[in-house]
């Protein structure tokens, strides 16, 4: 695991006991009915194609960084000769079906999918959310290039000249870290942008339960986005670029969040709608919460994945729900 996620807080956790070993591990595959590979050996993905076991492929977008259109020949033989008809896609973010669709594959058989984060059920969400600030924005992650950290600059400076009343708080640590400090120093933004450092998972949604906005910045290099999951869950109005995976699978732009795809100018234009008004964050930050707790969760994941494979194994074919996890994608 890379230090800067282990800074972050990730990998520190004991394993559960339904972790298995490698050993152990290939025991199992081998008297599985059904296999969902994500990362994983290719042989022993074959063995279970081969066995005629039910195969899910559980995949973010091929094409984060293009289609490398000269890599394509060969992409398309080996790839379609690794995923015959039997073989089913779990789509981890918006665009992987479309990319492997280039290819002519899981035409049919592609089912929404993603990240499930741990889900937080308050007794009284309303009440928790109502202690929200207002004036708060938050943005979380890695600050890395195609992650675009440095829109949050652009923002608090178009903001503060709107004369707004705002705080950014950026979490994480990266290599922009600091190109991002000097441009805060150098357009006088301090008062405005708050770095917050490097935060372990828990620390990081308490921030969330306090902030009114969430923004996702990410472009396409963000296969899904599992803060954008988090943020919902913890009632933030969401505003997330179109571009990276999660975005359209759990935002209904107006509905419980907005989406933005131009650039620092939409984004801009949502975010100043939503600080001049905070009844409508509150709303939609309590209808992002419902969708994580309603449907995008693990829970809901799981029973739907069951589902579903019942209904394959059975013989049947089709999508048998229309949103939200095993929709499809």
């Amino acid at each position: 695991m890379p230090e800067e996620r282990k800074k972050l807080g990730w990998g520190t956790e004991k394993k559960p006991d339904y972790v298995l070993g490698i050993a152990e591990a290939d025991f199992a595959i081998e008297n599985a009915d059904i296999v969902i590979a994500g990362s994983a050996p290719e042989k022993i993905i074959q063995r279970c194609i081969r066995a005629k076991k039910l195969v899910f492929r559980y995949s973010e977008r091929p094409f984060k960084n293009g289609p490398e259109i000269f890599k394509f020949p060969f992409r398309l033989i080996k790839w379609r000769f690794l995923n015959p008809q039997n073989v089913r896609l779990l789509s981890a973010g918006a665009f992987s079906a479309k990319d492997f669709a280039k290819f002519g594959l899981f035409k049919k058989r592609a089912y929404k999918w993603g990240y499930f984060p741990e889900t937080v059920r308050y007794e009284n969400p309303k009440a928790v959310f109502s202690g929200k600030d207002c004036a708060e924005i938050l943005w979380c992650g890695r600050f890395l290039r195609w992650k675009h950290p440095e829109i949050c600059i652009e923002l608090a400076e178009r903001l503060k000249n709107a004369g707004l009343c705002f705080r950014i708080k950026l979490i994480g640590l990266g290599e922009e870290e600091e190109n991002l400090r000097r441009a805060v120093l150098e357009k006088s933004l301090s008062e405005n942008i708050v770095f917050l450092g490097a935060m372990n998972p828990s620390e990081v949604r308490r921030e969330m339960e306090k902030a009114g906005i969430f923004i996702l910045t990410s472009g396409k290099r963000e296969g899904w986005g599992a803060v954008l999951n988090e943020a919902m869950n913890s009632g933030c109005a969401v505003i997330g670029n179109s571009e990276a995976g999660a975005v359209t699978y759990l935002i209904n732009d107006g509905e419980n969040g907005f989406t933005y795809k131009n650039g620092a100018d939409e984004l801009f234009g949502k975010v100043k709608f939503l600080l001049e008004n905070p009844s409508v964050q509150k709303r939609l930050g309590f209808a992002a919460y419902k969708t994580i707790v309603d449907s995008w969760n693990a829970k809901t994941a799981a029973k739907r994945f069951y589902v579903l494979s019942e209904k394959v194994l059975s013989g049947e074919e089709g999508v048998f729900f229309e949103n939200g996890p095993c929709g499809k994608a």
